[in-house]
């Protein structure tokens, strides 16, 4: 599939104890975003009055060839009239325009969704998120002490997802994974809370297919690690 568009949901009233009763403002953001700009990688941070997202960006023209996730924000008071008020981070510093020769690229993974949460007990933000590569193989992680980097080189949180790996009894070769995020409010300690999910690209009509035998398939798988 492929992204059609961006919107987000604005809540300013939560006060109500029933989240079906918050009142909810969807924001398209659809115009307001440049050519390139893929996926907003689903993560965002409310920081300095500032919304802050990663988005997946790509751009391939003469020369250039760009792919990865760039480092986006936008004031809080101009959510709603997000035309123009954009800017992204460039080697040196902030711009309100996208340019592709200059922009930071932050995740060279490139990646549709990942987290990025602040952890106060290190004084610092980790990014978690599934490598692209091997059919999501790996689930990896970044740390650094701003959201602006700079950001540590990546390393292992899962070696190797079960549900690709040839040597689990859960593998099957049709099965690629993906969306691995961290859950900051579910964390105990030293304990952190991932989820990633998987899915299938044999042929859905097919009574025989793996995915419809397996139901665990296409579900959130949750992992507990101890880092």
């Amino acid at each position: 599939f492929k992204v059609g568009g961006h919107k987000i949901a604005r809540i300013k009233d939560f006060q109500n104890d029933n989240p079906n009763l918050w009142p909810v403002d969807y924001l398209d953001w659809t115009r307001a975003l440049p050519n390139g700009i893929e996926a907003l990688a689903t993560t965002s941070v409310v920081h300095d009055q500032y919304v802050y997202y990663y988005p997946l960006y790509r751009y391939a023209a003469g020369n250039v060839n760009i792919s990865g996730n760039i480092l986006a924000r936008i004031p809080i008071d101009h959510l709603g009239n997000p035309t123009n008020h954009f800017e992204y981070l460039t080697n040196n510093g902030w711009q309100k325009k996208l340019q592709p020769k200059e922009v930071k690229i932050i995740f060279p993974a490139g990646v549709s969704e990942l987290s990025v949460r602040y952890h106060p007990k290190d004084g610092e933000w980790m990014a978690v998120y599934l490598s692209p590569e091997n059919k999501g193989r790996q689930l990896l992680y970044s740390t650094a002490p701003y959201l602006e980097g700079p950001w540590s080189a990546p390393a292992s949180l899962i070696e190797s997802i079960a549900e690709v790996d040839p040597a689990s009894p859960l593998y099957d070769q049709n099965t690629f994974c993906y969306a691995g995020k961290e859950h900051r409010q579910f964390e105990r300690g030293r304990n952190i809370v991932i989820t990633y999910v998987c899915n299938s690209i044999e042929e859905i009509d097919n009574q025989e297919s793996f995915i419809r035998k397996n139901t665990f398939l296409y579900r959130p798988s949750v992992v507990t690690i101890r880092r």
